[in-house]
């Protein structure tokens, strides 16, 4: 028997604490050269915040970190990328007002100070084109020259990854990669990642996604409120064991959708020949009692719509034609506050820009959009212990960790944060609820409870518009999936009808 190889990258007892909140708990981790391993957890096990001190974003309390056969301690990202590391960051790391071209001559390596390597790039079209021919082979369209804020939250994932396997790290760090990429995305990125591995290069990946865990890792760690639980061949595992291993009971399955729509009821939601913004003629509708799905590759038009329909009056100009109704009433005119009052909720596609201040705690953030709401409001003024009773309840239904509504909202890890605004967004009796990748970036205990929520809403009336790019979310959850593609609904689906291949192929444009 041949010895087992010497690992490339050995985090050894890694501990880091954050006030009370113990983050790592002498957590090990041993790598090979040239393969892929698996970063597991539920959500606040401490991966993300292992990564980062790997990376050089946090420092660690104590432990030892090896790479290549010696120690290292990187004191920032440009001394871990100068020694060829490279992240995928689950919250993205770029500059709204600076366009995507740019965010690549900022990663390369070069000897060019800063304001030259944003202002005096001497072979920009050269480079777009070896760009574009290089996204293209991951199936990734970027629009290079367009500021990094017009660019939606699925566009920038693929900018963030692009900008890391284009400078071809020896070691790739991957939160969270494939969020919010639709699957015949995900298939194409694997086969990039499967090219670097047999070009020798090593990769780390945290996912949630178990199903991507067995089909593209070698091995997986397993992390559990901080701890190592184990590590595993994947070969020799299942998504059932790695769920158990993460969560410490036999995972539940999934909500199963069951029709039971009065075809007779009015229209929650009535979207009519919108066009405008990408979109072409658009028409759909929710129901009372119904969860649509909405499939379809990013840069599609959900994006537009989710906007539009946020802020109706914001859009109307913009809008070439069409007529949208909410409650049976043309919304064109109505803000975003009436939309919230008349029992409307929207959970966007970044939970950063658009439903979280990160700076304040989790208390103030529970009153965003809720300001005028009498539950919270005393003699003209916020009722202070209606709103830590209204956040501690959201905090305990949707069991986010650590359960302490004074923190700061940017202190919890990414799936702590979704669960929060989808819990605060169910509060108060919702009757129509716009929602996008309602479990982006949370583990398969909140996906239950997630599911649980939408399901229950349903059952009391209310309408879900359901924006998602997990398949299997959409097919479990959805009375109907709409299928988006270039602005249009180009195929409705039943539930009876519903099969990934013939989704996903009416995703690319339909059957040949």
């Amino acid at each position: 028997m041949s010895p087992a190889p010497e690992a490339f990258l050995e985090l050894k007892e890694i501990r880091k604490v954050f006030g009370s909140n113990v983050a790592n708990d002498s957590v090990s981790l041993s790598v090979q050269a040239g393969t892929i391993h698996a970063l597991v957890g539920e959500n606040g096990a401490g991966k993300s915040t292992l990564m980062k001190i790997l990376f050089g974003i946090e420092a660690a309390d104590s432990g030892e970190i090896w790479l290549g056969g010696k120690r290292k301690n990187f004191k920032n990202a440009i001394e871990a990328k100068n020694a060829g590391l490279g992240m995928v960051h689950q919250h993205f790391m770029l500059a709204d007002p600076i366009r995507a071209i740019d965010h690549i001559f900022l990663e390369e390596k070069t000897d060019l100070k800063l304001w030259q390597k944003i202002f005096l790039p001497l072979s920009r079209k050269k480079k777009i084109q070896e760009l574009a021919a290089f996204s293209e082979s991951l199936g990734f369209s970027i629009p290079w020259e367009k500021p990094v804020a017009d660019l939606s939250v699925g566009l920038q994932q693929r900018l963030e990854i692009l900008k890391i396997l284009y400078n071809q790290s020896s070691l790739l760090i991957l939160d969270e990669p494939t969020a919010v990429l639709a699957p015949q995305e995900v298939e194409q990125f694997f086969g990039q990642l499967r090219k670097l591995k047999e070009q020798g290069k090593t990769i780390v990946i945290i996912t949630h996604k178990l199903k991507e865990v067995l089909k593209i890792s070698d091995a997986v760690t397993v992390l559990r409120h901080g701890k190592t639980i184990a590590t595993v061949k994947t070969s020799e595992t299942s998504s059932d064991q790695l769920a158990e291993l993460m969560m410490g009971r036999k995972p539940r399955k999934l909500a199963s959708t069951s029709l039971t729509l009065n075809a007779q009821a009015s229209p929650l939601l009535s979207v009519q020949n919108l066009t405008g913004l990408g979109l072409k003629n658009l028409t759909l509708q929710v129901r009372p009692g119904e969860i649509v799905g909405i499939a379809g590759i990013e840069g599609n038009g959900q994006s537009e719509l989710l906007k539009v329909l946020n802020s109706p009056d914001h859009f109307q100009h913009q809008m070439a034609q069409g007529e949208i109704e909410i409650f049976g009433t043309s919304a064109w005119s109505t803000s975003t506050k009436s939309l919230r009052r008349s029992g409307v909720r929207f959970l966007g596609e970044d939970r950063i820009r658009q439903s979280l201040l990160p700076q304040d705690s989790l208390r103030e953030n529970f009153y965003l959009g809720f300001q005028s709401f009498s539950e919270l409001q005393k003699s003209g003024w916020v009722n202070q212990k209606s709103l830590h009773e209204h956040t501690e309840a959201v905090l305990n239904k949707m069991d986010v960790r650590p359960r302490l509504p004074q923190l700061k909202a940017g202190s919890f890890s990414g799936g702590n944060q979704q669960k929060f605004v989808v819990g605060r967004e169910l509060s108060f009796e919702p009757k129509l609820l716009i929602v996008a990748h309602p479990s982006r970036g949370v583990d398969i205990g909140a996906i239950e409870t997630i599911h649980s929520e939408l399901s229950n809403l349903r059952k009391t009336g209310a309408g879900v518009l359901l924006v998602s790019s997990e398949i299997d979310e959409l097919f479990a959850l959805s009375d109907r999936l709409l299928v988006f593609n270039r602005g249009q609904i180009v195929q409705e689906f039943l539930p009876k009808d519903y099969d990934e291949k013939t989704v996903g192929l009416w995703m690319t444009g339909g059957p040949a």
